[in-house]
């Protein structure tokens, strides 16, 4: 469970359904990597870019994520 901004998000579903896809044959997914940056590398990311915070709760300014 993690905190993004001042509510608490329970991750445990949605981390349990990447590695439910992870483990399918088809899918090919190897590995998830979930960066805290957004394509251009900005001080401040859009909150749509902030992707290790929707997948793990993490919403430190610093650290990198794979479930």
């Amino acid at each position: 469970m993690g905190t993004i901004g001042t509510r608490t998000v329970d991750t445990a579903e949605r981390l349990a359904k990447l590695r439910e896809l992870s483990k399918k044959p088809e899918s090919n997914l190897r590995a998830f990597f979930a960066p805290s940056d957004d394509q251009h590398f900005s001080e401040y990311p859009a909150h749509s870019d902030k992707r290790r915070a929707f997948i793990s709760g993490f919403s430190d300014s610093a650290g990198e994520k794979m479930p």
